[in-house]
C-alpha cells in the first residue's frame, strides 16, 4: 500500500541512523520542496511517501510516478484530504467506504446497544440494485441475528436461493420485494447500499428509522421523517495497526485500517479477520457530526 502525507520537519524524512549533518537535511528537504520532489520511505505495509510541499508541480510529479509504477490505490493523511490534493485524478483514494459496507453487523449492534434493545427485535430493510457476493453474506448473517429482514431489489432471482437456504436450514423466512412504496414501514434500520436519493425518496419511511448509506450519501427528503441519516462512522482498531512508522494521528482509523485490509479476497475472508480483530464502531455520524446516544432515543 502507499500512504502520503504532508509534513515539515525535515528529521521525518531521514532515517535516525543516517550520519548527515542536520544543515544538510535541511537544503535537501528545501531544494525538494522548491522542484516539487518527494521523499519515499519503505515501510512494513509497502512505502510511505511524504511530501514537503502541496504545490501543483509536486502532485504532477506524483500523478506521474504512480503512473510509471502502476499504482491504482492509495492512503492519505487528513491533511491531504482536507486540501483535495487529488481532486479530479484517476486514483483510488482510499476514504472508509470499502470497509463501510462490512461492518453492517457492528452498525446494528452498536444502535440497538443504544437504543437499549435486543437485535433479535430489529426489523432490517436493505436496499439493493446490484446484489453482491458480500451482500449475500451480509443478509444471511443479520437475518440471523434480527427479528425481520427486508430486501427491496429488482433482483430478486439473485436473492432467491438465499432465502430457500435459511428457510430450509434456520427456518428464517425472508421477505424480498420489489415494491418501492410500502415495503420499509416498520423498519428500524435501513440499509442503503446503491439507492440513488431520487429512489429512496420514493418510500414511505418511518418517522424514527435510521437509514444508513454504504453507497453514495443521500438527503432524505421525505415529510414527517424525523429520524437519523448515517453518513459516516468511526472505528476502534488494535493497536498493531497503529503504527509508529506513519504517524497515526495523521491518518483517519478507519482509513488506516481499511489499508491493511484492502485486498483481492473473498468477503468471508475480509469478514472473519474484522471478527478476529474484534473491531467496534466508536461513532457513527451524520450531517451534525457525532450523532449522540439521546438522538436514537426510541
Amino acid at each position: 500500500m502507499i500512504y502520503i502525507k504532508y509534513t515539515k520537519d525535515y528529521k521525518e524524512v531521514f532515517k535516525n541512523n543516517s550520519n548527515l549533518p542536520n544543515w544538510i537535511k535541511k537544503i535537501v528537504f528545501k531544494v525538494k520542496a522548491i522542484f516539487g520532489k518527494f521523499f519515499i520511505k519503505k515501510i512494513s505495509n509497502g512505502e510511505l511517501i511524504l511530501l514537503p510541499c502541496t504545490s501543483q508541480t509536486v502532485k504532477r510529479n506524483l500523478l506521474n510516478f504512480f503512473k510509471v509504477y502502476n499504482i491504482k490505490t492509495i492512503c492519505i493523511s487528513k491533511e491531504i484530504e482536507r486540501c483535495n490534493f487529488f481532486e479530479k485524478s484517476n486514483i483510488n483514494i482510499l476514504n472508509g467506504k470499502w470497509l463501510y459496507k462490512y461492518l453492517i453487523l457492528n452498525y446494528i449492534k452498536y444502535i440497538a446497544n443504544l437504543q437499549e434493545l435486543n437485535s433479535h427485535e430489529l426489523e432490517i430493510s436493505f436496499l439493493i440494485n446490484k446484489v453482491s457476493e458480500l451482500d449475500i453474506d451480509n443478509i444471511e448473517e443479520t437475518a440471523k441475528m434480527v427479528r425481520c429482514v427486508n430486501v427491496v431489489t429488482n433482483s430478486i432471482n439473485r436473492i432467491n436461493h438465499l432465502s430457500e437456504k435459511l428457510y430450509k436450514e434456520n427456518g428464517i423466512i425472508l421477505n424480498i420485494t420489489n415494491n418501492f412504496k410500502k415495503s420499509l414501514t416498520k423498519s428500524n434500520i435501513i440499509i442503503n447500499i446503491d439507492f440513488q436519493e431520487e429512489e429512496i425518496n420514493k418510500f414511505v419511511i418511518p418517522r424514527r428509522a435510521t437509514i444508513i448509506n454504504i453507497g453514495k450519501n443521500v438527503n432524505i427528503n421525505f415529510k414527517g421523517f424525523d429520524g437519523i441519516n448515517v453518513l459516516d462512522y468511526s472505528v476502534v482498531i488494535p493497536n498493531k495497526y497503529l503504527s509508529d512508522e506513519l504517524n497515526c494521528d495523521s491518518f483517519r482509523k478507519e482509513i488506516l485500517y481499511e489499508s491493511y485490509l484492502y485486498k483481492n479476497t473473498s468477503p468471508k475472508n475480509i469478514l472473519n479477520q474484522i471478527k478476529k480483530d474484534n473491531i467496534s464502531i466508536e461513532n457513527l455520524i451524520g450531517q451534525k457530526g457525532i450523532i449522540r446516544k439521546t438522538e436514537f432515543a426510541k
